[in-house]
């Protein structure tokens, strides 16, 4: 299933939400054309990397692909894995965290960046950032000054507690409860909601 969430403004990009691991097997041809007109055609990016990354570390889990298109072109695509956590890096508070599927294992994220990325992406933050039924947002093993750290910066301007692992400034257990906070690690973040 395939659904239109927010349109953009001049050059009609668009962001849409595929659900499942079928509707996402589809997007293989065009993942990568997009992927090799963008700024990092690496192979942990590659649609079939995903997809076996998908199917050996998360099975069962549900798969939510938002993606900026323009017409029919994809331009920028976040995949992400849902799981329910309680845990030390939660605060032993039970969370649904969306994640980009790369572990200890993979050692390398990110996302699709084809043309027209940056602009995508930006629009996919705004709708995830809208989209109800998640606690926690994890982007992981970014590499460092890769395209997708403008999430960063775009969440710097939200009314967030920002977490930066060099410079802690002040997020205590009882502050996950009241507000949001976005994780940042030097590959690795995310984004909590209250």
């Amino acid at each position: 299933m395939s659904v239109a969430l927010r349109q953009g403004s001049p050059a009609e990009l668009r962001v849409e939400r595929v659900e499942g691991r079928d509707a996402f097997v589809q997007l293989e041809r065009e993942w990568n054309a997009a992927l090799s007109r963008g700024p990092r055609d690496e192979p942990m990016l590659r649609h079939e990397w995903l997809r076996a990354w998908i199917e050996n570390f998360a099975p069962g889990a549900t798969l939510r692909t938002f993606l900026a298109r323009e017409g029919k072109e994809i331009c920028a695509a976040v995949p992400l894995i849902e799981t329910r956590e309680q845990g030390a890096d939660t605060c032993f508070l039970p969370m649904v965290t969306w994640h980009t599927p790369s572990n200890d294992h993979s050692q390398r994220g990110g996302v699709l960046l084809g043309r027209r990325g940056d602009e995508g992406l930006g629009l996919i933050w705004d709708t995830l950032v809208a989209t109800p039924g998640w606690d926690r947002l994890r982007f992981r093993d970014l590499p460092t000054g890769a395209p997708e750290w403008q999430l960063r910066d775009r969440a710097d301007f939200q009314p967030l507690i920002i977490d930066h692992d060099e410079e802690r400034r002040g997020v205590e257990p009882g502050d996950v409860l009241g507000g949001n906070v976005l994780f940042f690690g030097a590959h690795d973040f995310g984004r909590v909601k209250g």
